[in-house]
């Protein structure tokens, strides 16, 4: 449905579930006492700019993984999950790097 609909999955997941796996996998992280950098990873990494740090952290990092291995393995059910700009600068990576990856 994602990529009929043109909408991100976790866009998709919110419409239907009210929640999203990001939001899930933050709060099973946070129940099971995982540090607190890994849980704010987990919750914004479809969304890193969202969060407000102007310098290179784990959800950078989270969000450029994600994207990665969506471009990566191809992953066909997915739409949108693309390297966001202002991550790719903090990187220091130009955009189209994640295609190259090999």
């Amino acid at each position: 449905r994602s990529i009929e609909n043109n909408r991100p999955l976790w866009h998709l997941e919110q419409a239907i579930y009210k929640c999203d796996h990001a939001s899930i996998g933050a709060f099973l992280f946070a129940m099971w006492g995982l540090p607190e950098n890994i849980v704010r990873a987990t919750a914004w990494h479809h969304e890193p700019t969202g969060f407000a740090t102007n310098e290179f952290c784990y959800i950078t990092l989270l969000h450029f993984a994600s994207c990665a291995a969506h471009v990566k393995f191809e992953v066909p059910f997915c739409y949108g999950d693309e390297l966001i700009p202002e991550v790719a600068e903090k990187v220091g990576l130009p955009l189209d790097y994640v295609k190259e990856l090999d």
